[in-house]
């Protein structure tokens, strides 16, 4: 078994100051630790597997990322809030993966390059911030929708429960659906996210008719008048076919069809 590390504090500022663009743009280059010898933080009380999982840079296999991730790292939503472990991560352990899934075109302006190191390879305090790092996402998106029915009653009607990963396959089955999903008011609740993945789950024909972004916004609207927090999980479905039922694409989603 091998310790957590992770960045010292001071050291990730310096980091999202991106005064050299030459490593994240490089393919083929790795993070020289060697040459900040007092950046890393050895933790002593989290222990990860000596053997790192490979990521595979496809879209497609982010569901797959996310679960080698989540079993990967054994840490509690506290250490996963930390900015400092997901830019070790980033920069050290998955350096190739977050260059391949992620690249930075060398014909982008230097401040898109910019925005795009500190969006995809660091982290703040923001929980948002969270859902664009490269490997904090599929971390946060697993811990999200792993087998809710494991700790919470409230799931127990759950039909499916032989795969504990089905949500967070279904919630990476389109980048819509985890862009969307989680950016909403609503993203707080595992409660309203596994409802709405079950829907989607039992709702193929969401996909067929690219009605993602309305179905989200007019959930997100429902909030604002319905306490959506309180309903069980069967009365969710019932008000989420209320409004699959009255859906029309909308110029955002005929663009993206």
């Amino acid at each position: 078994m091998a310790n957590l590390k992770v960045f010292e504090s001071t050291f990730v500022e310096k980091l999202r100051e991106v005064k050299s663009l030459d490593f994240y743009t490089d393919p083929n280059s790795e993070f020289d630790l060697s040459s900040y010898p007092n950046a890393v933080l050895v933790s002593q009380n989290t222990e990860l597997p000596d053997a790192v999982p490979v990521l595979s840079s496809k879209i497609e296999d982010d569901a797959q990322s996310a679960e080698k991730i989540f079993n990967y790292l054994k840490i509690s939503p506290i250490q996963a809030s930390d900015s400092r472990l997901w830019a070790y991560l980033t920069h050290v352990t998955f350096c190739k993966y977050v260059k391949s899934r992620w690249p930075i075109d060398q014909k982008d302006e230097e401040k898109n390059k910019i925005k795009k190191v500190r969006t995809q390879w660091l982290a703040t305090s923001s929980s948002r911030s969270f859902r664009t790092n490269a490997i904090a996402r599929l971390w946060w998106a697993a811990y999200s929708t792993v087998a809710p029915w494991e700790n919470d009653v409230y799931f127990k009607s759950l039909p499916d429960q032989s795969d504990r990963f089905i949500y967070t396959k279904v919630m990476f089955s389109k980048q819509d659906i985890a862009t969307n999903l989680l950016d909403r008011r609503f993203g707080r609740s595992q409660h309203i996210i596994i409802a709405i993945l079950e829907f989607i789950r039992t709702h193929k024909e969401l996909e067929t008719r690219n009605l993602y972004r309305s179905f989200f916004k007019e959930i997100n609207l429902m909030l604002s008048y319905c306490k959506l927090m309180n309903l069980s999980l069967e009365q969710l479905q019932n008000k989420f076919e209320e409004v699959y039922s009255n859906l029309t694409p909308n110029d955002e989603d005929e663009a993206e069809a």
